[in-house]
């Protein structure tokens, strides 16, 4: 078989195999080669339903690592990391213009309890609607 053939054989495969490929779990599948699973920069995105109720879930964990009671809670915006299970940064407005940036591992797959897991693994605080969603370096 020649080179160029054998080019041509991995390519069509590598692409069928990364159209199979998903992430989620919570409501549609998003298919690997949305912006927010490339890697490198993600880039932030509006929360949609899926990642808001993952926030959601997590701001008890959130209000205990940030060390506050939060008067507010919206989901504002993330960005995301797959790895082996996904990692999302995100931005929440706590207040009328008091914002915390939330680091959230979802592990992979948890075949014996039938689930998705999640944890809050950092938190910052003080942060305004104009800064930048990057990870969190503890």
């Amino acid at each position: 078989m020649d080179r160029l053939a054998t080019v041509a054989i991995v390519v069509a495969v590598l692409a069928t195999a990364s159209s199979a490929l998903h992430v989620g779990g919570l409501g549609p599948a998003i298919p690997l080669t949305a912006p927010e699973c490339r890697q490198g920069d993600f880039g932030a995105s509006d929360c949609h339903a899926n990642v808001t109720k993952i926030i959601q879930n997590e701001r008890s964990n959130i209000a205990n690592m940030a060390n506050a009671t939060f008067t507010e809670f919206r989901p504002i915006s993330y960005r995301a990391q797959v790895v082996s299970g996904m990692v999302y940064y995100a931005k929440v407005q706590v207040g009328n213009a008091s914002y915390v940036h939330a680091e959230i591992w979802q592990h992979a797959y948890n075949l014996s309890s039938n689930a998705l897991e999640y944890t809050v693994v950092a938190v910052q605080s003080n942060m305004t609607l104009s800064d930048d969603i990057l990870p969190i370096h503890k």
